[in-house]
């Protein structure tokens, strides 16, 4: 699985970051979520490498990616951390902008990293509701069908016994909540459950080569 891609290692920090890259066209950061790697991405990185220059890797704690200790203020395994991670992965490809396709925990860490690098990521096709929101509007309906989310508050090893979240369109204006924080936005539906990559890949490669095909020129190497 994507052994058409080139392995490479980055440390960060003294964190080992595992990623892989391969295709033709301009850049394309692949973030994965909870609980993957990037193996999630197997269904759609042939069509996707037509188009693009892929660089996809595994989150620090997941994959083979490296798994630093925990500290007291969880600050080692933080979005802005990761966020951080992606740019160094991204500058040793000699990357320094880029588009990026991100699903779940991905999709926090590229909003991270958008915000404090704006200049480095051209544009996001993003799918799932950001977490402050989903937080801040809790609903009864959002805690029955989520009630697994609210463990990940407890203290180790419980959160990571836990199963991933379900997709929140039955819960929350998803775009709604994005146009709050893009100048841009558009999106719909697709009809598939949480894992859009591996569930409805033509579905979203149908959506994804002729956005990203439609990226800022400056997105070379």
């Amino acid at each position: 699985m994507l052994d058409n891609l080139t392995p490479r290692t980055v440390v960060r920090d003294g964190v080992s970051l595992h990623s892989r890259s391969g295709g033709q066209g301009p850049p394309l950061l692949l973030l994965h979520g909870h609980p993957q790697s990037m193996a999630m991405w197997h269904r759609v990185v042939p069509a996707l490498a037509e188009h693009f220059h892929l660089v996809l890797m595994d989150l620090r704690g997941y994959g083979d990616s490296g798994r630093p200790a925990a500290d007291a203020e969880h600050r080692v395994h933080s979005k802005r951390e990761m966020a951080w991670d992606a740019m160094a992965v991204l500058q040793t490809h000699r990357f320094e902008r880029f588009a990026a396709l991100a699903h779940d925990r991905g999709v926090q860490v590229t909003h991270r990293l958008a915000t404090e690098q704006p200049q480095a990521v051209s544009r996001l096709l993003l799918y799932v509701a950001p977490t402050p929101a989903t937080c801040e509007h809790t609903s009864e309906a959002f805690a029955r069908a989520h009630w697994h989310r609210f463990f990940f508050i407890r203290p180790p090893r419980l959160p990571d016994e836990l199963p991933a979240e379900r997709t929140v369109a039955h819960c929350f204006d998803v775009l709604a909540l994005w146009r709050e924080r893009a100048a841009q936005l558009s999106g719909q539906t697709l009809p598939c459950g949480h894992y859009i990559a591996e569930e409805a890949p033509e579905a979203l490669l149908a959506q994804a080569i002729p956005f990203f095909n439609d990226t800022d020129p400056r997105s070379t190497p």
